[in-house]
């Protein structure tokens, strides 16, 4: 059953309307945000004394040498640490959450007195 003009043109106003494929609705882009003062509700409990990182996320911190693959397009003066805001240079310490809508990538800087797990030594209050 062929279909005609009127047809063809509903189903491409429901494409359209939906997301379809070729429809620009539907290009699926995480965008990337670095970790700022402006979210480290997420990592960080200001909740009592010093800022600590939460503590179902110091597991969650990798040691790092070198920038991740997946954020290469970010020029490396544009990465700073989430807690001072300094320039990272590597090692680091580094946490990915990814939602559905975007990637949130936390910097931290290394420190060497506490080598084998993540701190916020360098927190600075704004």
């Amino acid at each position: 059953m062929p279909i005609d003009e009127k047809q063809a043109n509903e189903i491409l106003a429901s494409i359209e309307m939906t997301g379809g494929i070729s429809s620009p609705k539907t290009i699926v882009t995480n965008p990337i945000v670095l970790g700022s003062h402006n979210n480290l509700g997420q990592i960080l409990n200001l909740s009592s004394g010093l800022p600590k990182i939460r503590k179902d996320k110091v597991d969650k911190f990798n040691l790092i040498l070198s920038q991740p693959l997946g954020i290469r397009s970010i020029p490396r003066h544009d990465i700073r640490c989430c807690l001072c805001q300094e320039i990272i240079y590597f090692p680091c310490w580094y946490y990915r959450i990814d939602y559905a809508v975007n990637q949130f990538h936390y910097f931290v800087c290394f420190d060497s007195a506490s080598s084998q797990l993540v701190n916020a030594s360098c927190y600075r209050r704004r």
